[in-house]
């Protein structure tokens, strides 16, 4: 029974010894290797576990990224430092720095900067997360009413919804006290409680009521941002309006 237990870990071992070979023979003339399409009986799991364990014990430098297929990028653990370090000091770095440094392209390049520092791809720089968001926030936490935000686009060279995304998120945090509006503008918390009461009061002589999703899309935003306006307003104005959460309508008393 020894024998045929000594037999079987030989012949895994064998199965793991040409499996890494074949691996490091692939990174020999190329900066990444795609793990799924290594000829081996090994499974995908222990394919995953080899190259990790390499990685923890520093046989290898780089990072596994998942996405269509499995892959390995070869990155020098003294590069990935030097690049984290240019981020945290100035909080961006060209494209073009990037791209001599780093030897992959398209989804690989954006995988590898996300997996050494998360950040955004702008048009000539990779910006870190933490810059990014400093940015915006300290130029929207100076806005008294409403700023297009296609001008922080145009400024960073960001795609505008990623800058959105990213204000929303800013929002949600309480780093910023505000809505976005038609999708294209950030209006202050104090500005939009202004435009609402006033639209309120023209609509006070017109209507007997109106329904939520009317009101929020005459004022472009959504109705779940405006609900806690309303109650706010009913609440200062108690014989004025009358709320109706269920039935999402809003009644004028006259």
């Amino acid at each position: 029974m020894s024998r045929i237990i000594e037999s079987l870990k030989n012949f895994f071992s064998s199965k793991k010894k040409r499996y890494i070979n074949a691996v490091m023979d692939v990174l020999s003339k190329n900066s990444y290797v795609i793990l799924d399409q290594i000829n081996t009986k090994l499974s995908l799991e222990e394919r995953y576990e080899i190259i990790e364990s390499l990685i923890k014990s520093s046989k290898l430098d780089g990072f596994i990224i998942k996405g269509k297929h499995i892959y390995f990028l070869s990155i020098p653990n003294n590069l990935v430092k030097q690049i984290r370090e240019s981020l945290k000091s100035t909080g961006r770095i060209s494209l073009q720095e990037l791209n001599e440094k780093l030897q992959f392209k398209g989804f690989l390049f954006n995988a590898a900067l996300q997996r050494i520092e998360k950040g955004y791809v702008g048009k000539r720089y990779y910006y870190s997360r933490d810059y990014i968001r400093k940015y915006i926030s300290d130029k929207l936490n100076k806005v008294k009413d409403t700023f297009e935000i296609r001008k922080i686009s145009e400024e960073v060279e960001i795609e505008e919804e990623t800058i959105i995304s990213i204000i929303m998120k800013l929002i949600e945090h309480k780093e910023l006290s505000g809505l976005i509006r038609n999708e294209k503008e950030y209006i202050t918390t104090e500005y939009f409680e202004k435009l609402l009461t006033e639209q309120l009061d023209e609509l006070f002589e017109k209507l007997d009521e109106i329904s939520f999703k009317e009101l929020s899309q005459r004022l472009g935003v959504k109705e779940e941002e405006l609900e806690p306006f309303l109650v706010k307003i009913l609440e200062a104005n108690p014989l004025k309006y009358t709320l109706y959460p269920l039935e999402k309508r809003l009644c004028f008393k006259k």
